[in-house]
């Protein structure tokens, strides 16, 4: 078997609920990604040699994953840095403690995306317009920097220094963010939804993914979207009229609706196939 030329990195956070992690691994299950990759788990605040015992159940039909113990000073970015220090394939994956795969090939069809948009590309599942604050103009066009797929070498080269929280926001949303510096240097940034659409960021706001319609499209879920998922008509039309402007385009659910996604959420159960 050759060796895999991806690798899907997954924040494992020390003090996070068992049901976050079992939910991404039965997410996994059911959906499987449609290729080979490199499972690495990012042990943040765990000492080395302590395993989580779920990880052993993440097979997706490659390799056994890769544990990576980390100290739990820094953000979700600063280790994602560290994991692209310490792997080799020629292209990553990055995923939050809240991520779960909402339909299958979803590997395969991120990486078709990137082979499509050619060198220096990055895809992902979710991207917003929405400005930081005064310093970010809207449209403030970037991807989300969870359920992204990029080039290991072209992450590594970003010359961000993430000490904080504020410069995480800045990695992805501010006035020299991920997505601008990709796009100044030639590269393509794009969408990827569960049915492999490749969006291009002009066609975000009504693309059913991150809060837009009722994110039918969506391939990969998180608490942001979670958020706009169980929320009321009200509070749903501000986040996406924050993330789209006047072209937002919102689907109303029914509070019952609403109530069962949630529950599923906590639970860490299978979530209902529109999202």
């Amino acid at each position: 078997m050759s060796e895999p030329q991806v690798a899907v990195v997954y924040l494992l956070r020390k003090g996070n609920p068992d049901a976050w992690f079992q939910a991404f691994l039965e997410s996994v299950a059911r959906h499987p990604g449609g290729m080979s990759y490199l499972p690495v788990v990012i042990h943040k605040g765990y000492e080395p040699g302590d395993i989580h015992p779920l990880v052993a159940n993440w097979t997706d039909g490659g390799p056994a994953p890769l544990v990576l113990p980390m100290s739990d000073e820094g953000f979700a970015l600063t280790a994602f840095r560290t994991a692209a220090s310490a792997v080799s394939t020629p292209r990553i994956l990055f995923l939050t403690s809240y991520s779960r795969m909402l339909a299958n090939d979803w590997l395969a069809k991120l990486v078709a995306a990137s082979d499509q948009l050619g060198p220096g590309a990055a895809v992902g599942a979710t991207g917003s317009w929405e400005a930081l604050d005064e310093s970010t103009p809207f449209p403030n066009i970037c991807l989300r920097t969870t359920g992204f797929l990029i080039e290991r070498l072209r992450y590594l080269a970003f010359p961000h220094a993430l000490e904080s929280r504020y410069d995480g926001n800045l990695f992805e949303a501010g006035p020299n963010n991920m997505t601008r510096t990709i796009l100044a240097e030639s590269g393509k940034v794009a969408v990827v939804d569960r049915d492999g659409r490749v969006i291009a960021p002009r066609d975000w706001p009504e693309s059913l993914t991150f809060r837009s319609g009722n994110q039918q499209r969506l391939l990969i879920a998180d608490n942001r979207t979670h958020d706009y998922q169980t929320a009321g008509g009200g509070r749903r039309k501000r986040r996406a009229a924050r993330a789209f402007g006047d072209l937002a385009m919102v689907t109303r659910e029914p509070i019952w609706r609403r109530w069962r996604v949630g529950r599923a959420w906590k639970k860490g159960a299978p979530l209902p196939d529109h999202q």
